[in-house]
């Protein structure tokens, strides 16, 4: 009898504008390729609804949709209760776990019943990221305090992780809790050959506060780069074209829903992101498709090689675009990075086996390509 994990957000996961929203769609099909099937409770005021084809149910709630404006200390999990005890009553005795999206929402976990195991994934150290966030005058998703988040934790029985550095921060939060670490897999890993005669520089971001803060950290020597490289194009993706000015050399392609064919044209992918917690996303993508990443420390955070990390980007763009043979072995050192870590095998290894510890017998071995 194959049984069911729920997932519950107020998010717009579809199609995924922004690096949260394609987490959560990897998660999904992550759950189906080791044997679940998956349920989404979302709300109707958001576009959450355009993901039932990635489902195998969908429960519509009457709750907010995401907004960058709203206070989320404030967050109202009551309007997800109802939507949580339909899949329950639906699925009748087959699901093993509901999973809530990131820390605001533990609250509607109280309404899960004994014997269903209650899994909040966190995307993001919260009180962490209102501290690096404040000094730069960008408010953060919510503020709230270590111990006030611990707390809210507590209330789960699995706490995922995005990355490792802070899987270890929440096992000091809560030392009586279970945490993994669920990264993010991408499912088409593959080394794109690149066209030598390009100049192009790839930038994907979404409008979030943070990544303009970086493209225009990053943009402020772009005339400097354009003098050492004349020839060189950015091309920038995502809705982060809203928040930068055209300019010379510089094209603004907007929201594309699928990149093989713009990775597959780049000859460098940076990620000028300076601040922030979790796990960069684009990052990832970027090394899964072969390509030479320049980014920032941030950018490069709970990635532990393949990525050229850089103090200068100005300097190492203007440099990888020249030597040949340093680029090549940065494109070879992603490719191998990405498949040792960025598979579904590698990225659920340990959430699966929790399930299975925890008498789930749902899992089936994910078969080897």
């Amino acid at each position: 009898m194959t049984e069911w994990v729920v997932i519950v957000t107020e998010r717009n996961v579809w199609p995924a504008k922004h690096g949260c929203d394609a987490r959560i769609v990897q998660l999904i099909k992550g759950y189906q390729k080791i044997g679940y099937k998956v349920c989404l409770v979302g709300t109707r005021n958001a576009t959450t609804e355009n993901a039932k084809h990635l489902v195998d149910m969908y429960i519509q709630t009457g709750g907010p949709s995401w907004d960058w404006a709203q206070d989320l200390n404030k967050f109202d999990a009551g309007w997800f209760f109802g939507g949580i005890m339909e899949s329950i009553k639906v699925i009748q005795g087959r699901v093993v776990a509901v999973q809530i999206e990131y820390v605001w929402m533990t609250r509607a976990l109280k309404i899960v019943p004994d014997g269903v195991l209650k899994i909040v994934d966190t995307h993001d150290l919260m009180h962490k990221r209102a501290g690096i966030c404040d000094p730069h005058g960008i408010k953060p998703y919510m503020r709230i305090t270590r111990e006030a988040e611990a707390e809210l934790l507590n209330k789960s029985d699995i706490i995922i992780a995005i990355q490792d550095k802070e899987a270890k921060d929440f096992r000091d939060m809560c030392p009586d809790k279970k945490v993994v670490t669920v990264g993010h897999w991408v499912e088409d890993i593959k080394a794109y050959p690149c066209d030598e005669n390009s100049n192009i520089v790839m930038l994907v971001g979404s409008d979030n506060p943070s990544n303009v803060m970086g493209a225009n950290q990053f943009l402020a020597n772009w005339d400097e780069i354009r003098k050492q490289c004349p020839d060189i194009e950015l091309r920038v993706y995502g809705s982060l074209c809203d928040k930068i000015a055209p300019a010379p050399g510089i094209e603004l392609y907007g929201f594309v829903q699928l990149l093989d064919r713009a990775y597959a044209t780049a000859k460098l992918v940076i990620n000028p992101t300076t601040l922030g917690t979790g796990l960069k996303i684009k990052t990832v993508e970027a090394m899964a498709h072969g390509r030479a990443v320049v980014t920032t420390p941030c950018g490069s955070d709970g990635i532990h090689g393949g990525v050229c990390v850089s103090e200068s980007l100005t300097d190492d763009i203007i440099r990888l675009l020249k030597d040949d043979d340093t680029r090549h072995q940065l494109e070879k050192d992603a490719y191998e990075y990405a498949k040792k870590h960025f598979s579904v095998q590698a990225v659920f290894a340990g959430l699966r086996n929790e399930l299975r510890q925890e008498g789930c017998h749902a899992y089936n071995p994910i078969p080897e390509r």
